[in-house]
């Protein structure tokens, strides 16, 4: 593929990533993602299978680059659909109430995709580590989500040491001594559950509701992010079905 008129997007790029904006000869505008980081065995073997299957609901490269132990670099078909993150602030500004246009069936149906996406990431045996809001495009017209950003994709491990972070990742990982799986992604998408539920900001959200919350929900909800892991779905195939036991 031949893309011309290359150029940085600065607002996006990170200290692992490197997002440039290009154009083929015919004007088709495309994503341009170069990886500052190695590239792991589980990494390649996660993109092989991605572009193998193309699932729903996660953002597929159309061409992908790299070694292992290399720095990477992953091209796509430029989406022009807001970041979740983005909208879910302007449906719940701080200090106000949210946009009536936002109900408890778009959250529902936004997890039913993210728990679906995941859960087939955790049949192949990986975590995708970084769930949330702004590592999700949606198309609001149809509520349709896609995951991306794999860059700290990874298979169950065990962690000796606790990390802090900046974004909403379980106890267990801040406190280390323990095994890192598909949990990790459950709590996460809980999280963001919770979120679209209780008043969404990027810091800590208050517990209040803001839509029309089904109990049955609200239990699911505290037990995909449960403190304690052993409380939590096993993985998000479990969490999927109890999504969808609420259409019932």
């Amino acid at each position: 593929m031949e893309l011309v008129n290359i150029q940085k997007d600065w607002e996006k790029s990170t200290y692992v990533s490197t997002i440039l904006e290009a154009e083929d000869t015919g004007g088709q505008k495309y994503i341009i993602k170069r990886n500052k980081v190695r590239l792991t065995e589980t990494q390649y073997r996660f993109f092989q299978w991605l572009n193998k299957t193309k699932p729903e609901g996660l953002l597929v490269p159309l061409e992908f680059t790299g070694k292992i132990g290399e720095c990477s670099e992953e091209v796509y078909e430029f989406i022009d659909w807001p970041l979740l993150d983005d909208v879910l602030l302007g449906l719940f500004p701080i200090g106000s109430e949210p946009a009536h246009e936002w109900t408890f069936s778009q959250t529902l149906r936004i997890m039913e995709q993210l728990t679906s996406a995941l859960g087939n990431l955790h049949s192949q045996g990986f975590i995708h580590h970084d769930v949330r809001a702004r590592n999700l495009f949606i198309n609001q017209k149809g509520i349709e989500i896609k995951l991306f950003d794999y860059n700290q994709l990874r298979e169950p491990y065990q962690l000796s040491k606790g990390q802090d972070s900046w974004n909403d990742v379980p106890p267990e990982y801040r406190n280390g001594n323990c095994t890192i799986d598909f949990r990790f992604d459950v709590y996460q998408a809980g999280r963001l559950f919770f979120n679209m539920t209780d008043g969404y900001t990027r810091d800590s959200p208050k517990r209040r509701l803001n839509i029309d919350v089904l109990d049955r929900a609200l239990e699911i909800i505290d037990r995909a992010s449960h403190e304690q892991v052993g409380e939590r779905y096993h993985d998000c195939n479990e969490f999927h079905k109890a999504i969808c036991s609420l259409r019932k």
